[in-house]
């Protein structure tokens, strides 16, 4: 029997997820991860004002792409 195996590029895609929810929660925002199969919608930003905690029925879909390289074009 073949052992099981968690490729690198599945935990720098984690990463990427942690990176986008920590810096969403750091501007004041909900971070809701898709957490199930999506047409490569990572999870879901919900605008709030930081300051009341009002939320403004705004959302933003996400979709990430993690990587250690860089990508082309990038300046």
């Amino acid at each position: 029997m073949n052992a099981k195996k968690v490729h690198k590029n599945s935990l720098i895609g984690q990463q990427g997820i942690n990176l986008i929810e920590k810096r969403v929660l750091e501007m004041g925002f909900i971070w809701y991860p898709t957490g199930s199969v999506e047409a490569g919608i990572d999870g879901m930003i919900e605008l709030r004002d930081s300051a009341s905690g009002k939320v403004f029925n705004s959302i933003i879909q996400v979709q990430s792409k993690a990587t250690e390289e860089s990508f082309l074009a990038e300046t």
